[in-house]
């Protein structure tokens, strides 16, 4: 007997009794013994692990909770690494998921005349850039650009790369290694005015560029936290705001993710600001990717006195 078959297996009954036991409404019990019976018996013929973990999923699935899933363990091996602060390998581009609306509020209906939206893949999605890691591969470079969308990673097409932990694992590999990125952005009006030049009158007009860029990965260093000086009066609205109004110095911090380590780096950050003469802060928490609770907490006490709540639940 395989033995990473039998450990799947158990995994499998561990997970059917958590969602029996812990969850809020819990799954009818007759219904949630069929399906830990369905499940056994389609990993009773998988011929490895993967198998097993694919009827994990099934059974996860019937729940009807999206926020509920397994994470296979060389996944989570990922995940536990990045909360840590790094990546063995990686080029330092961090991916989003826009269903159409873009990400991060970027509006690509508004870049220039006669831009349109970018076509989605047929499932509607689209993975844009994010952001790139200071310092990284992609921070580095001037071809990669924040809300370019990620067309194909190594030639395989974004339909066939199993959303963002499939593409994020695909441009992680061992340092050294090279990844091509095609990667998709609104035209520039020198790319628009150069190809029109070409057409006839009444030609179809250029909205978008495809661009490659080749990467080499290495070791990435993760810093959760980044800040910078601003004066009020640069800041929209900022006159109604106490110790800002008429040019006060503000300091901008920006959490990407809750990750070992943010704590720390968030005081740094803000000894830093206020050492430059901030007299406020804004904290910009927008695409944050989440991370460790207690480390999410830990940033929240930076602001909220002792019995002041970070977060209510309320459960409908």
């Amino acid at each position: 007997r395989d033995p990473a078959v039998a450990s799947a297996q158990r995994t499998l009954v561990q997970a059917w009794a958590y969602a029996r036991d812990g969850f809020v409404d819990a799954p009818e019990e007759e219904a949630w013994d069929g399906e830990l019976v369905r499940a056994m018996d389609a990993a009773a013929g998988a011929p490895g692990a993967g198998g097993v973990y694919d009827a994990l999923d099934g059974m996860l699935a019937s729940l009807g909770d999206r926020f509920t899933r397994f994470e296979r363990p060389a996944v989570f091996a990922e995940s536990m690494q990045e909360l840590g602060g790094g990546l063995d390998g990686g080029v330092g581009m961090v991916l989003g998921v826009d269903a159409g609306k873009g990400v991060g509020g970027a509006n690509y209906g508004s870049g220039g005349r006669g831009l349109r939206r970018l076509r989605a893949s047929a499932d509607g999605v689209k993975l844009r850039v994010v952001a790139s890691i200071e310092g990284s591969p992609a921070g580095r470079s001037s071809d990669v650009r924040p809300n370019d969308e990620v067309v194909s990673i190594d030639s395989v097409p974004v339909a066939e790369l199993g959303g963002v932990d499939g593409a994020a694992a695909r441009l992680r590999g061992a340092p050294g290694s090279r990844v091509r990125v095609v990667l998709r952005r609104a035209a520039s009006r020198e790319a628009r005015d150069a190809y029109t030049a070409y057409l006839p009158a009444g030609g179809a007009e250029v909205v978008s560029e495809l661009r490659e860029v080749k990467l080499e990965r290495e070791p990435i260093k993760v810093r959760s936290v980044g800040g910078e000086l601003l004066r009020g009066r640069d800041i929209r609205g900022a006159r109604n705001v106490p110790n800002v109004a008429g040019g006060g110095k503000v300091g901008y911090v920006r959490l990407i993710a809750f990750t070992d380590g943010s704590s720390e780096e968030l005081a740094r950050v803000l000894r830093e600001l206020a050492d430059a003469g901030a007299r406020s802060f804004v904290v910009d928490l927008r695409e944050n990717s989440g991370g460790l609770v207690d480390v999410g907490l830990d940033v929240a006490g930076t602001w909220l006195g002792a019995g002041v709540p970070a977060a209510k639940v309320r459960l409908a």
